[in-house]
């Protein structure tokens, strides 16, 4: 928790332009395709309620980037390696 906390602050420092990104950054990785029920590639409001792990539900709700309860393809794609 703590290290996750540090991680998110040393971000916002850097000048990470969003802290939801920042959050997404150091929570658990989640394998979209394994709750991904209708493989399109996005989590529907009904495929995150579904999931069951705490971990895995904080991951998905931290990539949830507009906050409308589902995760699109372009929020679910894995960030671009930092240079």
């Amino acid at each position: 928790m703590i290290r996750s906390m540090l991680v998110i602050a040393l971000a916002l420092f850097a000048g990470v332009a969003n802290a939801q990104e920042a959050a997404a950054a150091a929570a658990v990785k989640v394998d979209i395709a394994a709750h991904d029920i209708d493989k399109d590639g996005a989590l529907s409001k009904e495929e995150i309620a579904a999931i069951k792990d705490e971990k895995a539900m904080a991951a998905v709700v931290a990539l949830d980037a507009d906050k409308d309860g589902s995760v699109s393809k372009t929020e679910a794609a894995p960030a671009p390696a930092a240079k």
